[in-house]
């Protein structure tokens, strides 16, 4: 004979969801929050100004997100003033 199946109270269920709810509201404030503090990195760093790529191109491109990251740590170590950003050398044959 088969097993029946205990059913789920309906206040299980409304705590279940409304704790999925609340994980989901705060996952996607912080993901706000991420962009934003991008954004301000962005605009307050010299990279905008030396690449002349806007901050969304950016940000959703992996290549021109990655040479932004890396611009970043760079700066740390070297005066902005010395760094040259978005340059491409050509290969010698």
């Amino acid at each position: 004979m088969a097993r029946r199946k205990k059913k789920e109270s309906l206040l299980a269920i409304l705590i279940v969801g409304i704790f999925t709810l609340i994980i989901g509201i705060i996952t996607i404030i912080f993901k706000i929050l991420f962009f934003f503090f991008e954004w301000i990195i962005f605009h307050t760093s010299k990279y905008s100004k030396k690449t002349n790529n806007g901050f969304l191109k950016t940000y959703f491109d992996k290549g021109n997100y990655g040479e932004f990251r890396f611009y970043r740590k760079l700066i740390r170590i070297i005066p902005s003033d010395q760094i040259l950003a978005n340059v491409y050398l050509e290969k010698k044959t």
